[in-house]
Parts: C-alpha cells; structure tokens; sequence
C-alpha cells in the first residue's frame, strides 16, 4: 500500500514538473508576442549568449587564446574564462528581465552598450574617428529606444499619465 502512494506520488511530481515547464515555456511565449520588436531582438540575443555561461564553466571543447588551442585553466588563466562566464551571466539577468518587463532591464541594455563603447574606445589601439562614430551610435541607438520609444517604455509598465507628466 505505502509504495503505491510513493508511486503516485513520484508520477504526480514528475507530472507537476512537465506542467511547470511548460507553463515556464508559455510564460516566455506569451511575453514575446507582447513586446515591441527591438525588446524581442534584445531578450533573442541575451537568450542566445547565456549559452556562453555553460561554456565557460564546463571544461568540454576547444579553447583557444590568440589563435593557439589551449587547455581550459589557460584560457581561465587568460581571462578568457571570466568573460565568457561574466557575459553569460549579464546575459541571464538580461533576458529574465526583459521577459518579465522589469524596469532595471532597460536600464542595464544602455549600460552594457555605453560600457562596451568606453571599453572600446579606450582598449583600442589605433582606433580612428569612424570606429568612435560606429561606436557612438552604437551606444546611442540603444539609449534612444529604450528610453524615449513610447511602445517600448509601456512595455516597461510607463502609462501614458507617467511619460506625460
């Protein structure tokens, strides 16, 4: 009798799991559909780089710094593990917040992109007055779509009433 109800009880939590998947599944569907096209590109491309998060912790693959295959403690050696792990996880938190519309998301898209433009311009050795200008908009284009397109800040739960005013 008392394995029978652990039977159940097992299918019943591999039952609930699948329910949850799916639901976790439909939740991030259903979020999609309702968000302006430049925030889907966004959560897409973070969604896509969090795959870089499992890459750098898990030793399985080629690495290579600078051209040359190295072992997976050189390349964390290098730095190359950090970033990879550094951008993965921003990734995470990047696509968990646009999915949810959280108000700090937009907030964290501007500043990776303006990081990444200072990195660049500073890191740059010879850099040229087109590379700062591609950069510039680079960190400009993303300012402007998600702090000033009105579908984009109602996403973000701005009424019409809080941008007016």
């Amino acid at each position: 009798m008392r394995s029978t109800r652990a039977a159940e009880a097992v299918a019943e939590l591999g039952s609930l799991g699948h329910i949850t998947r799916m639901k976790i599944l439909h939740a991030i569907v259903s979020a999609f559909r309702k968000m302006p096209s430049g925030v889907r590109f966004v959560t897409a491309l973070s969604m896509m780089f969090t795959l870089l998060l499992p890459a750098a912790i898990l030793p399985v693959g080629e690495h290579f710094v600078d051209g040359d295959r190295v072992a997976f403690a050189e390349f964390w050696r290098s730095g190359g593990g950090f970033l990879f792990a550094f951008i993965g996880v921003a990734a995470l938190l990047l696509a968990y917040g646009m999915v949810r519309a959280r108000r700090w998301a937009r907030h964290f898209v501007v500043f990776l992109s303006w990081s990444l433009v200072v990195v660049t311009i500073f890191g740059w050795r010879g850099f040229s007055l087109d590379v700062v200008a591609a950069f510039l908009m680079f960190g400009c284009l993303p300012t402007w779509y998600f702090y000033f397109r009105r579908p984009v800040k109602e996403y973000f739960g701005f009424t019409h009433e809080n941008i007016v005013a």
